[in-house]
């Protein structure tokens, strides 16, 4: 029903069209479906969805209990114990919050997110996209579907991610955009041949984007999935971004790039190259290994365990309570 080549405005065609019939939407799924128990992820995201809401109210309103997923990884995007105003007017309300990580509990969850309990439990299981059966799974279908050069040839392809996280340059999305220009600019410098860029899908375009998109070597890949050039690509370089996570489950050599301390050093904690934009230049990427192990990611993105299908925890639990 929906044609375009940019995934930002596939997202926001959808999101209209979802948003405007969302009570609809949402008295035809519960007819259907006739569910007990509501499982809601990545709710960080949902506050411009109406249609997540009505599912949420509807949920409420017929006493079906709620499990809200947080987006999680908030350990590269914030500094622990940060001072963000209290909101007691929650818009979310669940039976139980589930999240990456205990840290995401210990530092971040509240008051950040607007959601209220009182839960009856608070789950540390794990992130199940960063599970990692699941994203080598998806990395070998993308690998199968994008059978081209970059997986058959020895050459390097470099991929590059934008961000919409705030402490990326001066918070601006132009900020930002620049900074990618800049790792585009060292990469085209090495003369590698294939250097893909990927925009995050929830952000406009910028000027600094025309430049980057004429600058030789660069293959934009606004038509694809984070998942799918991942899969084709053979380094990362990019700002902080939740795609990094999936490349070290990936085992990917991979340079993090970004001016705030903070997050520079919670990179290089997990032995991987982090460096603000004015060290990248003295980098070479043929220097760049991974040198980092899944096993000190693993209590960030699977739980308190090392367990790398956080997904069983999930699936025991929502059993057990069906």
């Amino acid at each position: 029903e929906y044609r375009s080549s940019n995934y930002w405005e596939l997202g926001q065609l959808f999101l209209n069209r979802a948003n405007n019939d969302s009570h609809e939407i949402a008295d035809r799924i519960f007819s259907s479906i006739k569910p007990n128990f509501i499982f809601m992820t990545y709710t960080t995201e949902c506050f411009s969805s109406s249609l997540y809401l009505a599912l949420h109210n509807l949920a409420r309103l017929k006493s079906i209990a709620i499990g809200l997923l947080t987006t999680g990884i908030a350990f590269y995007a914030a500094t622990p114990n940060h001072k963000i105003e209290k909101r007691p007017n929650s818009i979310l309300e669940g039976d139980y919050l589930f999240a990456p990580s205990q840290i995401d509990f210990d530092h971040y969850i509240f008051p950040e997110i607007i959601m209220r309990g009182p839960f009856k439990e608070l789950l540390p299981f794990g992130d199940p996209r960063l599970a990692k059966p699941f994203v080598k799974k998806i990395s070998s279908y993308y690998q199968n579907q994008l059978n081209i050069s970059h997986n058959s040839s020895k050459q390097i392809s470099v991929a590059v991610f934008g961000t919409n996280v705030p402490n990326i340059s001066d918070g601006t999305q132009e900020g930002q955009d620049l900074v990618l220009l800049n790792i585009v600019k060292w990469l085209a410098h090495q003369r590698i041949p294939k250097i893909l860029v990927r925009f995050h899908p929830q952000t406009a375009n910028t000027r600094y984007r025309d430049i980057i998109r004429e600058i030789e070597g660069v293959e934009t890949c606004e038509h694809l999935n984070s998942s799918a050039v991942l899969a084709v690509a053979s380094h990362v370089v990019s700002p902080p971004t939740s795609v990094l996570c999936e490349a070290m489950v990936l085992g990917k050599p991979l340079v993090v790039v970004d001016d705030y301390k903070p997050t520079i050093k919670k990179f290089a904690d997990l032995g991987v190259h982090s460096v603000s934009s004015s060290e990248l230049r003295n980098l070479k990427i043929d220097d760049v290994q991974s040198d980092y192990s899944t096993e000190q990611l693993g209590p960030l993105i699977w739980g308190k365990s090392t367990e790398e299908d956080c997904r069983k925890k999930y699936l025991e639990f929502l059993t057990e309570l069906i």
